[in-house]
C-alpha cells in the first residue's frame, strides 16, 4: 500500500474557487510518485453551493472526502480536519492549504520531496528570499510582515520569518503530539500556535520561498477578533516557551520554603550553631528541588537519555556552583556587611537560584538539540 499524504482545506463559500484549484491538486499526483494524495474540504456550512460543488468533483475524484464543521474559525476547521484525517486515513504527511488559489498546487511534489529530506515540517514562506506577495497593498504587507515580527520577539520564535503562512506540510507525527495547551486556537492565532507547538516539540522546520498568488474568488475570510486573538496569542505563546521557567521558580521558591523552615527549626528549636544549620538546611532543599523538577519541571520526552542515577549524579554536580554562590554570599554578607543571617540566608538563596538554573538546564535536563533551520535560499 502506497503511504498517504492528506491535504486539509478549509472552505466557506468556496464554490468557484474550488472548481478550479482541487484538479490542479489532483494533477500533482503525476509527479508524487511514492505517496497517494489525498483531499479532505473542511467545510463551514457554506450557502453557496459549495459542498455541491465537491460531491460533484467526488465522482471524478475517489480521494476527496469533505466534512463540515460548524464552528467559525480557520483553527476549528484544521482541528476538526486534523482530527478526521489522522482516525480515518493514518497518513504520514498532512498539508494546509488555502481553497482561494493564492497557494499554487504545484509546490505539493516539492514540499513532499523536500520533507524527507530530514525535516519535519515545510513551510511555504512568503518572506524567504525569493518569496512574493502578488498585488498586495503596502498596508497588508506591512500589518502580515509586522505580526511576524511581533511572534518573533514576543512569542519567542527568533527563526521562522513567516509564522502565519496557511501553506505547509507537517509529518503526521509532529500534529499528533502538539497539545496546544494555553494556546489561542480556535481564529487564525492556529497557525502562530501550531508553529509554536512544533518548536517547543523540536521539529525540524525549514522555510521555502513562494509566491503568493491572488485570491481567485471572495473575500479574505479574517474578522476583527480574529486580529485580536492574534495578539493576545503571543502572549499565550511566550508563556508557553517560558512555562519551564514558571515551574521552575514555583519549585524554586518551595525549595525556599525548605530551606528557611529548616534553617529556622535547627537554629530556634534544636538550637543548632547556624554553620552547620545552615548546610543541613541546604540540603534538604536540594533534595526537594530535584524531586520536584524532575516529576514537574522539565518534559522528559524533551530530554536527552540519561538514567535516574546519572541525571541524580549530574544534578548534584551542577548545584556545586549555586551553593559554593549561596555560601559565599551567606558568609559576605554576615561578616562583611553585618547582616542578620536570616536575610543573608534569603539573598544567598536568590544568587544560587540563578546559578542553579542554568546549569540544570544545561547539564542535569539539558534539552535535545533543536534544529530550526534558516530559510531556503537565505
Amino acid at each position: 500500500m502506497m503511504k498517504r499524504v492528506c491535504i486539509v482545506i478549509p472552505t466557506l463559500n468556496e464554490s468557484e474557487n474550488v472548481k478550479k484549484v482541487l484538479p490542479k491538486v489532483f494533477d500533482t499526483q503525476a509527479n508524487i510518485a511514492s505517496y497517494e494524495i489525498h483531499v479532505l474540504i473542511v467545510d463551514g456550512d457554506s450557502n453557496d453551493g459549495t459542498q455541491e460543488t465537491i460531491e460533484k468533483l467526488q465522482e471524478t475524484y475517489s480521494t476527496l472526502k469533505i466534512i463540515v464543521c460548524k464552528k467559525r474559525g480557520l483553527g476549528e476547521a484544521y482541528k476538526a480536519g486534523f482530527s478526521h484525517a489522522i482516525e480515518t486515513l493514518n497518513p504520514e504527511l498532512i498539508f494546509e492549504m488555502d481553497a482561494d488559489g493564492q497557494h499554487d498546487p504545484k509546490m505539493i511534489p516539492l514540499f513532499i520531496e523536500l520533507i524527507q529530506h530530514d525535516f519535519d515540517c515545510i513551510i511555504g514562506s512568503r518572506f524567504a528570499s525569493g518569496g512574493q506577495l502578488i498585488n498586495f497593498s503596502f498596508r497588508r504587507k506591512l500589518i502580515s510582515k509586522f505580526g511576524n515580527f511581533l511572534i518573533r520577539v514576543i512569542g519567542g520564535i527568533p527563526n521562522i520569518l513567516d509564522c502565519t503562512s496557511g501553506y505547509r506540510c507537517i509529518k503526521t507525527d509532529f500534529i499528533k503530539r502538539s497539545t496546544f495547551k494555553n494556546l489561542l486556537t480556535s481564529g487564525y492565532a492556529f497557525q502562530s500556535s501550531l508553529v509554536a507547538e512544533l518548536v517547543r516539540n523540536n521539529a525540524r522546520i525549514m522555510e521555502f520561498p513562494i509566491i503568493f498568488n491572488e485570491r481567485n474568488f471572495g473575500e479574505s475570510k479574517l474578522r476583527l477578533i480574529d486580529q485580536i486573538d492574534f495578539l493576545i496569542n503571543l502572549f499565550f505563546i511566550r508563556l508557553n516557551q517560558s512555562f519551564e521557567l514558571v515551574k521552575y521558580a514555583i519549585i524554586g521558591g518551595s525549595g525556599i520554603v525548605v530551606n528557611m523552615g529548616s534553617y529556622y527549626l535547627l537554629t530556634r528549636v534544636t538550637h543548632l550553631n547556624y554553620q552547620w544549620a545552615v548546610l543541613i538546611a541546604l540540603e534538604l532543599s536540594i533534595i526537594s528541588n530535584f524531586i520536584g523538577h524532575h516529576f514537574w519541571t522539565f518534559n522528559a520526552k524533551n530530554q536527552e537519555e540519561k538514567s535516574w542515577h546519572l541525571r541524580i549524579f549530574n544534578y548534584h554536580l551542577s548545584v556545586i556552583a549555586s551553593t559554593m554562590m549561596q555560601l559565599l554570599t551567606f558568609f559576605t554578607l554576615i561578616y562583611m556587611l553585618g547582616i542578620k543571617d536570616l536575610m543573608a540566608q534569603f539573598l544567598g538563596i536568590c544568587c544560587g537560584f540563578v546559578v542553579n538554573y542554568f546549569f540544570n538546564t544545561k547539564i542535569t535536563w539539558k534539552k535535545k538539540q533543536n534544529q530550526h533551520l534558516k530559510p531556503a535560499n537565505e
